[in-house]
């Protein structure tokens, strides 16, 4: 695919599809992180991200766990002692799951992909924050299951729809934590993605991460 040109349109969540689980300072950063890529040359196409949260449910609730069971069930079976008990537990969950729950998974994510795909023929490319807060090893640890979900809000659904995507700094937080977008498109653009990432990162980084030496690009 080619490059971004000087103009692009781009999309980002609609309002109702934002969620930073009342992280203040994240949500503020992704305003600033738009406005950079407006200030590039993008017009900013708002889209519903319907499809694509969809899509990231049938990851973790849909029979796709009954991949990751046959992948580590020879060691579930002989020794469940060495999976973190978080993970067991997760994987245990796929015996719910039948055959014909699997072809119903199957149709239903084909329909998602199609759904997708016009979306991308509006943009080209979809911009999101890479994760919408940020949390503690402790918090984490506290409720691992929905805390690791909340982090992949917009990012789970990019591997079962076949697009791809990049991270990318976009600067810190009034916190000086570091905040991130992640661009996203179909496959076989990640040109379009290094090219816009590279322009944004430029636009948005004066230094190394949290150091003070100048970040020069390259």
């Amino acid at each position: 695919r080619a490059p971004l040109p000087g103009s692009f349109q781009f999309g980002v969540p609609a309002s109702a599809d934002l969620e930073f689980f009342g992280d203040a300072l994240a949500q503020d950063r992704f305003r600033s992180a738009v406005a950079v890529l407006q200030s590039l040359g993008g017009e900013l196409v708002e889209i519903s991200l319907a499809p694509f949260r969809e899509a990231a449910r049938l990851l973790y609730e849909g029979p796709w766990l009954s991949q990751r069971l046959e992948a580590a069930g020879a060691l579930l079976s002989s020794d469940p002692a060495a999976l973190d008990p978080v993970v067991r537990s997760i994987l245990l969950g796929a015996h719910r799951f039948s055959a014909a729950d699997v072809f119903r998974a199957e149709a239903r994510l084909a329909l998602l992909a199609r759904q997708a795909k016009a979306v991308f023929e509006q943009i080209a490319v979809l911009a999101v924050p890479t994760s919408p807060t940020i949390y503690t090893v402790e918090q984490v640890r506290s409720d691992p299951i929905r805390r690791n979900s909340n982090l992949g809000y917009y990012t789970n659904f990019v591997n079962l729809l076949e697009l791809c995507a990049l991270a990318v700094p976009s600067g810190f937080r009034a916190d000086e934590l570091p905040f991130g977008i992640t661009l996203i498109g179909p496959a076989g653009t990640e040109a379009r993605l290094a090219t816009l990432g590279a322009r944004h990162h430029a636009a948005t980084c004066r230094t190394l991460g949290a150091s003070s030496r100048p970040w020069r690009g390259g």
